[in-house]
């Protein structure tokens, strides 16, 4: 078994568009979850840092896990499927959008 797959267990559901929940944080690293299609994906990030490494998985299937570093919509290391990589892509969009610095309010 590589370093990139290891067996985690899961006993969540979500619908099957999913946003993801905000996992615990550990010293300011910003960590997601959620569904999209038949995939399910996990995710974390420094804040000063661009690049996201996640681990994607067919729903039910948790002990199949593929890791990748996803800089700017780029996968590395090795190929990724293309169903894995819209999952991935969609669902990473939507957590930059949660922390993305939000501009002040301005009053008119």
């Amino acid at each position: 078994m590589s370093a990139m797959r290891q067996m985690i267990p899961t006993t969540r559901t979500e619908s099957d568009e999913s946003m993801g929940e905000e996992m615990e944080p550990s010293k300011g690293k910003v960590t997601r979850s959620g569904t999209f299609g038949n995939y399910e994906v996990t995710g974390w990030r420094y804040p000063e840092e661009a690049a996201w490494h996640v681990k994607v998985w067919l729903t039910g299937r948790p002990g199949d896990w593929i890791g990748y570093t996803v800089t700017d919509g780029h996968f590395g290391p090795g190929t990724v499927a293309e169903a894995a990589m819209i999952a991935v892509l969609h669902l990473i969009a939507k957590w930059q959008a949660l922390v993305a610095p939000r501009a002040p309010a301005v009053e008119v």
